[in-house]
């Protein structure tokens, strides 16, 4: 009795066994298949190919102009210094940028004082100066105005102003660029002349200490060296892109499959399909899966390509 009890469980696990062999087997081919058909019709591998192509063309349409504003920015700014005031600390400044006009990268031409000693700081005055400029044949790209109480300002520790007027001869990324970098010149003189007497160096106000961040990975029991901005950044970048990644093959998926199933229900293949004793859901989920599996392919074209760009 007992023999014949096990003999029968045996025979039904071998029985599930085999069915499940089966019907893994008839899966197996339906996936097979509805790969072929995906990837033999060209409607659903053209566009995975062509926004692979366009995101790498736009990135080398966009680096051209990005290059040569770079490149422009690498060369020494042709700068227009009007000095109106008599004070040291602004006969200071204007040294101090044609002292080091090899290491600031700029071309100082210095405009007589005379010229535009009464002048005064309002809309009309500075048409009248880059007027003078251009008259003259003098090619700058900015024009730095030290007003009268520029060194009576700093002896009072009150903040010096300065204008400077910008060329701006076409608007691009880095148009603004050039005046910024003039903006940081004049900062760290005026920085380094409060400092004088003091012992003090300029590069220690600045940065007054060195860091050593170190980040713990509580759930990992993990330590990570660097800035934890860095790291947290990098982290949240990953977890809010790879979501976007499985919705992107998700959607792609769902809209092959609607895809493969209108060209067969069109091509008359659909009704043919169903005809055969197979069960409509290992249809649906072989179509499903090999979508799936055409959808991840092309997600890697995109990503390759948007990599590259």
């Amino acid at each position: 009795m007992l023999m014949k009890y096990w003999r029968s469980m045996v025979q039904k696990i071998l029985k599930k066994y085999l069915s499940s062999l089966q019907v893994n087997n008839m899966i197996s081919v339906l996936i097979i298949k509805e790969l072929k058909d995906l990837i033999r019709d060209p409607r659903i591998w053209i566009p995975f190919i062509i926004s692979a192509i366009i995101m790498p063309a736009i990135g080398f349409a966009m680096s051209i102009p990005m290059k040569s504003s770079q490149e422009e920015l690498a060369k020494p700014i042709n700068i227009g210094i009007i000095n109106i005031d008599e004070g040291d600390i602004a006969e200071g400044l204007v040294k101090y940028i044609e002292d080091n006009s090899i290491l600031l990268k700029v071309n100082p031409y210095i405009v007589d004082k005379n010229i535009f000693k009464n002048i005064s700081m309002n809309e009309e005055s500075y048409k009248h100066i880059i007027k003078y400029f251009e008259e003259n044949g003098i090619n700058v790209e900015l024009i730095l105005i030290i007003p009268k109480d520029f060194s009576e300002k700093f002896r009072l520790r009150d903040k010096p102003s300065i204008v400077t007027i910008n060329i701006v001869k076409d608007i691009s990324v880095f148009s603004g660029v050039k005046g910024m970098r003039i903006n940081s010149i004049i900062v760290n003189y005026v920085r380094e002349k409060y400092l004088e007497g003091t012992n003090i160096s300029l590069n220690i106000i600045l940065d007054p200490y060195k860091s050593y961040a170190v980040s713990y990975l509580k759930g990992k029991e993990k330590i990570i060296y660097g800035d934890p901005s860095t790291l947290i950044s990098s982290l949240g970048f990953a977890s809010l892109f790879l979501p976007l990644i499985l919705m992107i093959i998700s959607v792609s998926a769902m809209q092959m499959s609607a895809t493969s199933m209108a060209v067969e229900n069109e091509e008359k293949t659909l009704e043919t399909l169903l005809t055969f004793p197979i069960p409509r859901t290992h249809i649906l989920f072989a179509k499903l899966i090999g979508s799936f599996i055409v959808a991840a392919i092309g997600s890697l074209f995109n990503i390759a390509g948007f990599i590259i760009y």
